[in-house]
Order: C-alpha cells, then sequence, then structure tokens
C-alpha cells in the first residue's frame, strides 16, 4: 500500500504539472521544482546561474571540522534534478563575498569580515569532477574589492587602495599576482569591471573630480592585462555618469549603458548611452525619464503627464529636467536590433544610504564599496548579505522597488522603446534585483514573484498588445497547502532560453504525508512563451 501510494502521488503529480503547462493563460509552466529541507540554524542558500549547465546552491553549513568551517555545494541540472552534493571547508572566520560561473567551472571568493584583510580564499568547483582546487590570494595591498571576475586563466580583482583605483590579476595556472599600471589615480572611480565572449575584459572609469573638464574612459585588456583598446569620452558639464555596464561583445558594437544625474545627486535624471569607438569623436546621448514612453507607468497618470510637459518645456529650454528618481540598472543585453538595458526604480529608507556607499553604516562590510559613496550592485559578482535566515536583529532599513523597465537603444545610442511592469511596492532589506526579463521574437516578458505567486507581464514590443497574469507558485503534491512564505526572501531571475527561476523559502502542510508540515527552501522552473 505505502509503495502503491507513492506511485499514485507521482503519477498525479506528473498530470498536474503536465495540465499547467498545457492549459495555462500566456502560455506559462512550471515543468519542474526542487525543495530542501530547511531549519532556521541553516545557513541561507545562494544561488548560482549556470545557463544551460543548470544552477549551483551553496550554503555554509554552520559546522566545524579540524576547526575550518563546513560549506556545501549542491548541483542542480536544467530539470532541477539533484547531480550531485559536495562538502568543503574554508578557513573559520571567512565568509563568501562573490562567484564566478566559467562553462564547466563555479568560483567562490571567500574573505574575512574585516577589510583591511588581504588573504583572500578562492575555491572551485568543477561540475563534471570531484576535485576542490583551494587557493589563496594575497594581493599585499589593503585592497577594498568592487569587482571579481575571471579572464581565460586569470582571476580580476577591482576595487580601491586608499581612494585609488586598482586592478589586480592572479593567475590560476601559476599563482602570481600582477598589478596593472595606470590606475592609481586620484578623484577617479572604477565603475565596471566586465569579460567579454572573447576572454577580453572591459573597465569603466569615470572622473570624480570637481573641475569642468571631465572624462569616462573606455579600456579593453586582453586576458593578461595587456591594454588592447583605450576611448576617453568629455563628460557634459554639471553632470554625472552614475553607474555604467558594458556589453560583452557579442555584437560588433561596444556599448556603455547607465544612469545619469545632475552634480552629486544619487537620484538619477535618466539613462545615458556610450557608442565605444576610439577612432572616431564619440559624444555621450543623454535621455531624461521624462522623455521615455513607460517609465513614468509607476506614478498617477496625471503626476505622470506633468513631468513629461515640463521635461519637454526644460529641454526646449535648454536647461536639465528636474525630475529624478532612485534606479539602479542591473542588466545589458545586446539582440539583433541593439541593445536592452535592464533597471528598476526604488527607494530607500530615509535612514538608509549614508556616505559610505551602503544603507548599514561605515563598519557595515559592503562588497560594493565606492569612496564617492556610490552603489552598484552590477550582476552580482559580488555581493554581501546583512542577516542570515532567522536572525533576530535584523536590520531595520528598507530598500521598497516599485517598478522594473527595460530600454532598447540602437547602436548609435538613441531610444528605440522601452516598457516597464508595475511592481506594487516590493520591500527588501537591502540592495537586490527584484524582477527579471526575457526578450525574444519581438515579446518581451516581465517576471517577479511576490510571497507565493508569479506576476508576469508580457508585451509585443511596438504594439498595444500586452497581458499580465498572476500565478500560484506550484508545489509537489496537489494536497499540499502553502502555509507562509518568508517575506522579503527568495526572488526571481532569468535562466537560459525562455527559462526563469524562482526561489524562496515555504512552510507547507499536507495531511496525507508522515511528515505533516514541512520547512523547505524550493526552487521552481519557470517557462513563458
Amino acid at each position: 500500500m505505502y509503495f502503491q501510494r507513492h506511485v499514485l502521488r507521482f503519477i498525479l503529480t506528473t498530470l498536474v504539472f503536465g495540465i499547467f503547462s498545457k492549459i495555462a493563460p500566456g502560455q506559462v509552466s512550471q515543468p519542474a521544482r526542487y525543495e530542501e529541507k530547511f531549519k532556521y540554524s541553516d545557513g541561507v542558500f545562494t544561488l548560482i546561474s549556470l545557463k544551460r549547465e543548470g544552477l549551483v546552491l551553496v550554503r555554509d553549513r554552520e559546522k566545524y571540522e579540524s576547526g575550518k568551517k563546513i560549506w556545501e555545494a549542491i548541483i542542480l541540472d536544467t530539470a532541477l534534478t539533484k547531480k550531485k552534493r559536495v562538502e568543503f571547508t574554508v578557513e573559520s572566520r571567512n565568509k563568501l563575498i562573490g562567484f564566478e560561473y566559467t562553462p564547466g567551472q563555479v568560483y567562490l571568493l571567500f574573505r574575512q569580515g574585516d577589510t583591511e584583510k588581504n588573504d583572500l580564499e578562492l575555491v572551485e568547483l568543477n561540475l563534471d569532477r570531484d576535485d576542490i582546487p583551494h587557493y589563496v590570494i594575497n594581493p599585499e595591498l589593503p585592497l577594498r574589492l568592487t569587482h571579481f571576475s575571471k579572464a581565460g586563466s586569470n582571476i580580476i580583482l577591482g576595487g580601491y587602495v586608499s581612494k585609488e583605483p586598482s586592478i589586480i590579476l592572479y593567475s590560476l595556472s601559476d599563482k602570481n599576482i600582477k598589478v596593472l599600471p595606470g590606475f592609481f589615480q586620484s578623484d577617479a572611480e572604477l565603475v565596471d569591471l566586465r569579460v567579454n565572449e572573447n576572454n577580453t575584459f572591459n573597465v569603466v572609469l569615470i572622473d570624480r573630480a570637481l573641475r569642468e573638464e571631465r572624462k569616462a574612459v573606455f579600456q579593453t585588456y586582453d586576458e593578461k592585462g595587456a591594454l588592447l583598446l583605450e576611448d576617453k569620452v568629455n563628460i557634459q558639464s554639471k553632470l554625472t555618469l552614475q553607474t555604467g555596464i558594458t556589453s560583452l561583445l557579442k555584437r560588433e558594437d561596444l556599448m556603455l549603458l547607465g544612469t545619469w544625474g545632475e552634480g552629486n545627486s544619487k537620484q538619477s535624471n535618466g539613462f545615458y548611452a556610450l557608442n565605444v569607438d576610439p577612432f572616431a569623436d564619440q559624444k555621450i546621448q543623454y535621455v531624461s525619464f521624462g522623455e521615455l514612453s513607460r517609465f513614468l507607468d509607476y506614478q498617477k497618470e496625471n503626476r505622470a503627464k506633468r513631468i513629461q510637459e515640463n521635461t519637454r518645456d526644460v529641454l526646449q529650454a535648454g536647461g536639465i529636467p528636474n525630475y529624478t528618481s532612485y534606479v539602479m540598472p542591473y542588466r545589458v543585453e545586446e539582440y539583433q536590433n541593439g541593445f536592452l538595458l535592464f533597471a528598476e526604480v526604488y527607494n530607500p529608507s530615509s535612514s538608509g544610504f549614508n556616505n559610505y556607499g551602503s544603507p548599514y553604516g561605515p563598519y557595515y562590510y559592503n562588497p560594493y564599496y565606492s569612496p564617492y559613496g556610490w552603489y552598484y550592485p552590477g550582476y552580482g559578482r559580488l555581493y554581501s548579505r546583512p542577516y542570515s535566515y532567522g536572525y533576530n536583529s535584523r536590520t531595520n532599513d528598507e530598500i521598497k522597488t516599485f517598478e522594473s523597465v527595460v530600454v532598447s537603444f540602437d547602436e548609435k545610442g538613441k531610444v528605440q522603446w522601452d516598457y516597464s511592469e508595475n511592481l506594487e511596492e516590493v520591500k527588501r532589506s537591502s540592495m537586490e534585483q527584484v524582477s527579471d526579463f526575457n526578450f525574444t521574437n519581438n515579446k518581451l516578458v516581465f517576471l517577479h514573484k511576490k510571497e507565493s505567486e508569479l506576476k508576469i507581464k508580457s508585451v509585443v514590443v511596438n504594439s498595444d498588445e500586452s497581458e499580465e497574469m498572476t500565478e500560484k507558485i506550484r508545489t509537489y503534491y496537489p494536497e499540499d497547502e502553502i502555509r507562509s512564505e518568508k517575506e522579503g526572501e527568495g526572488g526571481s531571475m532569468y535562466w537560459y532560453n525562455n527559462s526563469f527561476y524562482v526561489w524562496g523559502y515555504q512552510t507547507i502542510r499536507n495531511n496525507t504525508q508522515e511528515e505533516r508540515v514541512r520547512d523547505v527552501f524550493y526552487i521552481n522552473k519557470i517557462e513563458i512563451n
């Protein structure tokens, strides 16, 4: 009877997922789910996308072996089937501060919480092998990290020595350290460091001096640190380039996209685009938020119209539009007709941001540190969590995210279109990406998770066709009842092709199971056609 009951439950579950994938409106399906039992004393999982190779889950087991901390990594395939689980140890005081994925490997970067300690511990997880190499990287410089990536056989570390940007290369093959020359410049900020498809990497520096003539500097290096390309572009007087994300040479064009503001304001006035070409006199293309078609959709209709009208009037008079907002860009995608910039509109709490570029004060370790007070998550290569799951002294600071937006730029940096999704004020205790998007065959899809529901918006670009849907997150068994979901935990992320994944922590009740109540960490695969 026990065997028959579980076979029947398996068949019912398969039917539920199969039927759902065929009849769901908007062709939304949830073909797979992964669950891991979870205790409040367990460490929080970090999810790392391996694209078409699956996912890796990493967490601190809060256990020790021979004086070292035990960590766990679970490798899943794209069907969310567990391929293997491995354990490894790191120095007991070291914390995970960043990760990097390259085909076949995941690199985990650990460091003591004290930012003056320079011994970095790098752990290499091989997806198809059982060996777990460890590397100790000691730059012998008081480097405050902001960027971490890998190009070829070299680990690239970017950050600041005092207030001056610096980039260090660590060779995995001979374990040598190389400091790139020319970066120790005062009044310059390292805005982006990103590896291209061909294992070259881009560096963006922005002049933060108070003088009138300031420049944005774009450089491309080979994997060994040889300079291949440099482009210096003047920044318009009174304006500041706040953030920047470079494209990755999937197209022939190189593009830098980000937000701009007036003076030293932390709020943004709009987006900018720079087509990188050292052989031509390029100018930065600026667009104000009030010039965009859909950016203001999260505002009330009358207020949005007033902002757009005021923007037109100010621009015609040669001025700078005064509408500003907190905006964080997270992703740049290249496609046939240009470049897509994905960003979210948020608002920090009144006590939130300060001169340390962190909403947690001067003694909270923030790997996105900048001496100029900006705060850049980039692509999530480096990150830090302000608290552990179930930790009682969670910070009272609060980030409210209102909207996600995608803006399309052509190869010259001109805006082609923009669309947005209202997030209905999603709250987080730290700066985190809340939603994500996919663009395929002229169809733009937004997705975010609100507690145990999926919020989906699909748009046919350059038409009036759009659809908004709400779907409940599927559980394993039809008899499952979601009793609660941990608020402010989990999220949603684009994965590959037309797939997303969402995750979180749920308490589920099922009276047909021996264990009637289970606390789980879960991941659901979402496909939207």
